[in-house]
């Protein structure tokens, strides 16, 4: 009996998810963004290193109908006041070590989401993960 494998949607840093995990959880962000009240035509920036919460968080605003900005997670205060001003995110989302640099440039009226760093993403970028801070934005 021959049985049809389905590659993962998603395959990074010893992480995968198939399809129809992708689907729910860029779905499952998609209402969050909603109920924080992000419009269709809204932006909404991401400031992560590549791993599959990125994807999933582009996936999500994309199907509210918002754009996601993809924000160099190297940039350092002037650049990202710069970045995240110009796009005029309503939302934020930036991985734990990043937040407090984002946090010092995000303008006025938008939200900071931290995301934790997965253990295999910060293995791959040469760095022990950070504790999660818990804190709410």
């Amino acid at each position: 009996m021959d049985v049809a494998v389905t590659p993962p949607a998603i395959r990074c840093a010893g992480v995968e998810h198939t399809y129809p995990v992708f689907q729910e959880r860029s779905a499952r962000i998609a209402a969050g963004l909603r109920a924080l009240g992000v419009e269709p035509g809204e932006r909404i920036a991401i400031v992560m290193r590549n791993e599959p919460a990125h994807l999933e968080i582009a996936a999500g605003a994309a199907r509210l109908g918002a754009s996601a900005v993809p924000v160099n997670w190297h940039f350092r205060h002037d650049e990202l006041r710069h970045v995240l001003g110009d796009s005029d995110s309503k939302v934020v989302f930036a991985h734990t070590d990043l937040v407090p640099g984002v946090a010092a440039a995000l303008p006025e009226r938008a939200r900071l989401i931290e995301v934790p760093v997965p253990d295999g993403t910060a293995a791959a970028c040469g760095f022990p993960p950070p504790a999660a801070s818990r804190r709410p934005r």
